[in-house]
């Protein structure tokens, strides 16, 4: 990855982990550009207190009004995410297969019914559905992705996994969280241990991620902005999820035919 991009997640990384990382110096054209990504991953706020703790480090050149910038932005939640489960809403995880709706509909009532019911179970599972959704519609973007290693680094002792694994095997999306714990112990430096929901890794977690980031970058550099209707992001991850990509990619065609014929 370039520069730049580096220089995201390093800073991304000790704002919300706080991790010591290097920041390599960049020109105030590329952390204009920088600035620019953090708004679009919706991290800004995570960058902005990584800047923070390199404010004295004249090496790595940072400008006073980038520091400016980042000290007025704010989250956009472009993304939508949610960070507590709405059990009376099934709808706001946003699953386009019928079939896993009605199970996770299942799954909400059981657990409501439970002699243990476990709410901060179901967040984390909310999550990993925001964050599929996110994936299949957007590509790998940083925000949910973090949001989900804080909440495990903050509320994990809390969560009963065994729960959490059995829904995601009975939701089909086993594969998806381990692509999602992937990203975090790739460029975050989580370890394994701290997803027991997941048995191994995604070996391809690491160049997927550095696709979507070198996607934002590319368009950002020539000011383009992504399609609405694409269903590219389907294709390329349909292995994590073959009916929720399949579902998704359907919906958006349709979409996008009704929109024609309008």
């Amino acid at each position: 990855m370039n520069t730049i991009i580096n220089n995201l997640i390093s800073l991304s990384k000790e704002g919300a982990f706080s991790c010591k990382e290097d920041i390599k110096p960049m020109s105030a054209f590329k952390w204009n550009i920088l600035y620019k990504m953090a708004e679009i991953e919706d991290i800004v706020l995570y960058v902005c207190r990584g800047l923070e703790r390199h404010r004295e480090d004249m090496r790595s050149n940072i400008p006073p009004m980038v520091m400016d910038m980042f000290s007025k932005a704010s989250f956009t939640n472009a993304d939508e995410i949610k960070l507590q489960f709405d059990l009376s809403d099934i709808d706001s995880q946003k699953l386009s297969y019928p079939l896993k709706r009605y199970l996770l509909k299942d799954i909400i009532y059981k657990e409501k019914h439970s002699i243990d019911t476990s709410k901060i179970s179901l967040d984390l599972l909310s999550l990993i559905l925001q964050n599929t959704n996110i994936i299949l519609r957007s590509g790998i973007r940083l925000r949910g992705i973090m949001e989900l290693g804080i909440f495990l680094r903050t509320k994990g002792q809390l969560v009963d996994f065994v729960k959490v694994e059995s829904w995601l095997q009975k939701l089909k999306l086993k594969k998806m969280a381990a692509l999602q714990a992937s990203v975090l112990t790739d460029y975050f430096d989580f370890e394994l241990v701290e997803f027991p929901y997941v048995k191994k890794t995604d070996k391809r977690a690491a160049a997927l991620t550095e696709k979507s980031l070198n996607k934002v970058y590319w368009m950002n550099k020539q000011e383009r902005q992504t399609s609405k209707y694409n269903i590219r992001n389907c294709i390329t991850f349909h292995r994590y999820s073959h009916s929720e990509s399949l579902c998704k990619a359907t919906s958006t065609i349709i979409r996008s035919l009704s929109e024609i014929e309008e």
